[in-house]
């Protein structure tokens, strides 16, 4: 077990580097299509308010998603394997990386959306019978008096700054109520964030008692090579070989002064001159040299 903590440990050492090395890769070429001035100033697709720029950002945005939830769910599931004393802690990383890539798509899939369902003529609508509720002066400067005499061939011609801020309209048409796309994520989201919180409530002791365990200093090595079934450590005198025990200032056979750490052993003798504990078979005072 303890070998494979370890090796779980470089294994996910090298999927999260892999992870991080896609997906700085993938909004480095989202950058270059969102710089492309093909993408930036091509006109609306058809009768809908879908632009190739919008497009691109989909599908780069959709492939960071993908990457992001692969490496959440290979994460919690090689987790799960090698936690036997947590077996829930894979399963709350799986609903995490959902809640936070529901998240995410949220802001990013929002435009392409509103281009899909709301249509240049729902736009025209929309600025025919403009209210001050809505500024769009907030969204590009002078565009409230422009939306109101909002055309379709307007829109259908325009490109580059002129059709994004069209967009960005119909993201708030889109948003009105009932704002059927907000409800959506709503009920998405809530689904796993509900299951989270459950099982997060259910192993709530268990962590606890892991960050307690956690926060506690380990044993000290002498604690842990030590115990009283080893009995008194014993060294050995450097001028005539005899075993001795460890903390001893002086050789119990020879004399010769001890190099070695000192710590508490079992005495049997007590010496006359400073009252030292000296093994009976001591000839020599391990305190003060003098004979025992």
């Amino acid at each position: 077990m303890a070998q494979a903590q370890p090796l779980l440990g470089r294994e996910l050492g090298k999927r999260a580097v892999r992870f991080a090395l896609t997906i700085a890769g993938l909004l480095i070429l989202r950058a270059i299509l969102g710089a492309v001035p093909m993408l930036a100033n091509a006109s609306v697709i058809g009768e809908s308010m879908m632009s190739p720029q919008v497009i691109a950002d989909a599908v780069a945005d959709t492939l960071i998603l993908v990457v992001l939830l692969q490496f959440g769910f290979s994460i919690g599931r090689a987790v799960e394997e090698n936690s036997s004393r947590y077996p829930d802690v894979g399963r709350i990383m799986l609903l995490a990386t959902l809640i936070v890539v529901l998240l995410i798509a949220y802001r990013q899939y929002e435009t392409p959306t509103a281009c899909l369902i709301v249509s240049p003529s729902d736009l025209s609508k929309a600025g025919q019978s403009y209210q001050a509720p809505i500024n769009f002066d907030q969204i590009l400067p002078g565009l409230g008096q422009m939306v109101q005499g909002i055309a379709r061939a307007q829109m259908n011609m325009a490109t580059g700054p002129t059709l994004a801020a069209y967009q960005r309209i119909a993201v708030i048409v889109l948003r009105q109520p009932p704002d059927i796309y907000g409800w959506t994520f709503l009920i998405l989201i809530a689904i796993p964030v509900v299951g989270f919180v459950v099982l997060v409530s259910r192993n709530l002791d268990a962590f606890t008692e892991a960050v307690f365990r956690a926060a506690s200093p380990p044993p000290s090595r002498s604690a842990v090579t030590g115990s009283a079934a080893d009995g008194p450590s014993t060294l050995r005198c450097s001028n005539c070989g005899q075993s001795m025990t460890a903390g001893g200032k002086f050789c119990p056979n020879c004399g010769t002064a001890s190099s070695g750490p000192r710590s508490i052993a079992s005495a049997r003798k007590v010496c006359a001159s400073c009252g030292a504990d000296n093994p009976t078979a001591a000839r020599f005072c391990k305190e003060c040299g003098q004979a025992a």
